[in-house]
């Protein structure tokens, strides 16, 4: 909870392209190194950069033309 709270908090202050780079290289993130035992989680990386990046991207490949 802690993780996500300060990636949603550095989208509200410096906007949503701001953590691209966190949601493109979760290995190399500031944020993401603060949090060792979710790094260790590639499952749970994943997850939250594949939802991130869906945001980031600003279209779900869900949603189809």
């Amino acid at each position: 909870m802690g993780l996500l709270y300060e990636i949603l908090a550095k989208v509200r202050k410096e906007g949503l392209m701001s953590i691209e780079s966190d949601v493109e290289k979760p290995d190399e993130s500031p944020i993401f190194s603060k949090y060792p035992k979710i790094l260790d989680d590639h499952h749970a990386v994943e997850f939250l950069t594949d939802y991130l990046r869906l945001m980031v991207s600003g279209k779900p490949e869900c949603i189809r033309d």
